[in-house]
């Protein structure tokens, strides 16, 4: 779902906004306003989400204003018109506005392989330690 905002009344909101605002979240020329999804690395859905691109080759994030939420420092996109996943660091945030800086190259959704959340047990690390190294023939 693609939260109702035109872009010219999005940029106007901005720039009437703080100079620190204006520098993290305008909207690129051509901008792309595309449907998304946010979730935490343990593949917890956050929140349905608008994604468009930045002045900052980043990507800025409309949350919908009836969940705000603070977001981690590190989560999920799914983008879903181009189908991918991508890891993302949480920049900035004012209210419904996010900017986030993208970590890894989008992936297809096929592809993507959620990272590892949980640390590994003392059991797990121990038995891999002992175990043999096989050779490679």
């Amino acid at each position: 779902m693609i939260i109702p905002i035109h872009p010219p009344q999005l940029v106007k909101d901005i720039m009437s906004q703080t100079p620190s605002l204006r520098e993290h979240l305008v909207p690129a020329n051509r901008a792309r306003m595309r449907p998304g999804v946010l979730l935490s690395l343990s593949k917890q859905v956050i929140c349905d989400v608008t994604l468009y691109d930045l002045n900052t080759s980043k990507t800025g994030v409309l949350l919908p204003a009836n969940n705000i939420v603070e977001l981690p420092a590190r989560v999920v996109v799914n983008d879903q018109r181009d189908l991918t996943y991508a890891i993302c660091y949480t920049t900035f945030q004012y209210k419904q506005h996010v900017c986030l800086q993208i970590a890894t190259r989008p992936t297809a959704m096929s592809d993507f392989i959620f990272p590892m959340t949980e640390e590994p047990t003392q059991d797990a690390t121990s038995e891999a330690a002992e175990a043999p190294l096989s050779k490679a023939s």
